[in-house]
């Protein structure tokens, strides 16, 4: 992790072997006299599924981060701000510019918001005179 770097962990991370062996644990709690190759077969089996969820949710939360949205994980974002992707764009000159657009599009409101909170004020102003 990259220092100030914001992350959030949906799903704590687990690779194969923590699987296995809090897979095995857990197995030993159960049953502790056996240890049978066919249920040791079994839940490897069901470790490795398990695994690739978590790889494929990790997989999704990274494209949630705007920064590392690929595709149409970034046209998706695009399209909520209003920005499509032109024909031919590439993700990082389309990030650019659906970047440039909400820094663009948040400035105007600002300039509304103060423009329409000066009208206010002065007209409150007048009446309490």
């Amino acid at each position: 992790k990259k220092k100030g770097a914001f992350t959030m962990d949906i799903v704590s991370y687990k690779t194969l072997d923590q699987i296995n062996q809090d897979t095995q644990n857990k197995r030993k709690e159960i049953l502790p006299e056996y240890n049978g190759n066919v249920i040791n077969s079994l839940l490897k089996i069901n470790d490795e599924n398990i695994h690739e969820m978590y790889e494929r949710l990790n997989a999704i939360h990274e494209q949630l981060i705007f920064s590392k949205a690929k595709d149409e994980f970034l046209d998706f974002k695009g399209e909520i701000f209003n920005c499509k992707r032109l024909t031919n764009e590439t993700d990082v000159d389309y990030r650019e510019r659906i970047s440039r657009q909400v820094v663009s599009n948040s400035a105007g409101n600002r300039t509304s918001l103060e423009r329409y909170c000066r009208f206010k004020i002065k007209r409150i102003y007048i009446w309490n005179r």
